[in-house]
């Protein structure tokens, strides 16, 4: 029958007998996830590039914020020693800590999920969970980055919350977002 037409289909494929999959193991390659996909095979988690890319041990977390905050207090280090004397006002400008950036992109966190829950008490269909996660992502995946001292949280934020909502195909304009 049609099923067992379509798991032998598959079954070379996830047997390694795949033309494709032997080309790309002779290359060191991994077979591709849009052929697994069409042959119907299950790519594992580990496999794919989220897991590859953004799945960090805490102390691999710890490192990359502390890169981003070094590279900002120096560029803000830099900016205050190229400035004119008479405008000498950051003279005693210190850079914020790894965990203060952390603690103030956990505050703009909150913030995204206070818009988003109430706006989507107001009309249950926009700013939903799904939205509202993928929101947070975005912020936390550009903040490890990028530095709170080079970018405004609460712009990035907004940005973060648009790109969302057309990500996940939900009905958001510009001129929803700035009142808040």
């Amino acid at each position: 029958s049609f099923f067992i037409r379509k798991r032998r289909a598959a079954a070379p494929f996830l047997s390694g007998h795949h033309p494709i999959v032997r080309a790309r193991a002779r290359l060191g390659l991994p077979a591709s996830s849009a052929h697994l996909a069409r042959c119907g095979a299950m790519l594992s988690f580990g496999a794919t590039t989220h897991a590859r890319n953004w799945m960090f041990s805490e102390a691999r977390l710890l490192e990359l914020r502390h890169a981003t905050q070094q590279q900002a207090a120096a560029k803000l280090k830099a900016a205050i020693a190229d400035a004119p004397e008479e405008s000498a006002g950051g003279a005693g400008v210190v850079a914020l800590s790894v965990e203060e950036e952390a603690l103030l992109v956990l505050f703009y966190e909150r913030q995204l999920q206070l818009i988003c829950k109430r706006e989507h008490a107001e009309d249950a269909r926009r700013f939903t969970p799904r939205l509202m996660l993928t929101a947070q992502t975005y912020l936390k995946r550009y903040f490890l980055k990028v530095s709170t001292l080079e970018e405004e949280p609460k712009e990035v934020l907004l940005a973060a919350i648009y790109l969302a909502a057309k990500v996940e195909e939900e009905n958001v304009s510009l001129s929803d977002l700035i009142p808040k």
